[in-house]
């Protein structure tokens, strides 16, 4: 089934699962340009050398930080992929068939499709 766009509901269904870890992946890698720039713009012998060693330290475990977060986010969702993938997922889109994910909104607990973005109330 082809939507609009030409992506199918699987196609979207990763995106919405993946999107997460390659942003945080996107900041890893903006906090190493960041540095990288700087490190090339800034005058050694004006500038102290603790500032340097503290943006040195913030951009690296800030990096680090948000690649290991990218890691995790993405091994996760490659997990209930996989969960989802072999029908041992207890819940499915009453739609599509898709994963769902749960959230907390404004009127209560409800049910996403990751695939085809219909909602359904826990209440039911």
């Amino acid at each position: 089934m082809l939507d609009l766009f030409g992506f199918s509901l699987e196609t979207k269904m990763f995106i919405r699962l993946y999107i997460r870890p390659f942003l945080l992946l996107l900041g890893a890698l903006l906090f190493s340009i960041i540095d990288g720039d700087y490190q090339e713009n800034v005058s050694k012998p004006s500038s102290p050398i603790a500032v340097d060693q503290v943006i040195d330290m913030i951009s690296l475990w800030g990096s680090l930080l948000l690649l290991v977060l990218s890691c995790l986010t993405f091994l996760y969702s490659s997990f209930t992929y996989w969960k989802w993938y072999k029908g041992d997922e207890t819940e499915v889109c009453h739609v599509c068939g898709g994963m769902i994910t749960d959230k907390d909104g404004k009127y209560g607990l409800y049910s996403k499709c990751l695939a085809c973005g219909t909602n359904r109330s826990s209440r039911w």
